[in-house]
């Protein structure tokens, strides 16, 4: 009987769920062997499927150290990260011989790092992709093995290209495992650039700077009454609403 390959996923969110019940089909769990998930506490009470046999690491803090000793124990032969936050220690990706593969949504080496989708709009790209690519030492800056592009439209919200990005990825992590078993990966080299989006960069440039008066502020505070549009100004007539802090907190 041909031996299952042992698996350590990482991921929390939509898409990493998505890529996890796609991981969890009969086709898949027939080939893979999930030995350990990283991830949050709201991945863990929404998946009620995971072995007993697996290990679980809640991933309130780093802990590269506790996965080391998993990857040994267990003897895992392939990591895979979808959009996890974490940056990895190189003794994880050395230990299995950068066997490491991570989903990121942004076209690279232009846009690494975080909220990528958000910086994507912001500079009027005309597309995205979502893409898996190898882990090595520098953040983002391994070979492409699998990707999906994903056309941007003018009336596109951010929210709007998230839900088609989360169709895309899925499509393309089900690609990825298919070529991965197959072994034909394709690596495509990058050329490295020093751009990175930091995750303060998108709160920097949210800070507009926009002159409110006092009265206007009475109106932000008193308009907002669901389900009753908040108060608002345009933009090529389109209306973009104000939100008072402390109603997006109750959100």
């Amino acid at each position: 009987m041909k031996k299952k390959i042992k698996l350590i996923f990482l991921g929390r969110g939509k898409i990493a769920s998505d890529c996890f019940d796609i991981l969890n089909k009969k086709f898949y769990k027939k080939q893979f062997q999930l030995k350990a998930i990283v991830s949050d506490q709201i991945f863990f009470d929404n998946k009620k499927n995971i072995s007993k046999n697996t290990f679980k690491i809640i991933n309130n803090k780093p802990k590269n150290n506790t996965i080391l000793k998993i990857i040994k124990k267990t003897k895992v032969n392939i990591l895979i990260s979808v959009l996890h936050p974490w940056i990895l220690n190189d003794k994880i990706l050395k230990l299995l011989n950068y066997n490491c593969y991570n989903l990121h949504n942004g076209d690279l080496p232009k846009y690494k790092g975080w909220n990528t989708t958000s910086h994507t709009l912001i500079n009027n790209e005309k597309k995205i992709s979502t893409l898996i690519h190898q882990m090595v030492k520098n953040i983002d800056e391994g070979p492409i093995v699998s990707q999906k592009k994903i056309k941007i439209y003018n009336n596109d919200t951010a929210e709007k290209l998230y839900k088609k990005i989360v169709k895309s990825a899925s499509i393309n992590f089900n690609n990825f495992l298919s070529l991965y078993l197959k072994k034909k990966l394709k690596f495509k080299y990058i050329f490295k650039k020093k751009s990175f989006y930091k995750k303060k960069d998108l709160e920097y440039l949210k800070k507009l700077k926009v002159k409110i008066k006092q009265s206007e502020y009475k109106i932000i505070l008193g308009s907002y009454m669901p389900p009753y549009e908040p108060a608002y100004t345009k933009y090529r007539n389109k209306k973009i609403y104000l939100l008072p802090e402390e109603s997006f907190k109750n959100l």
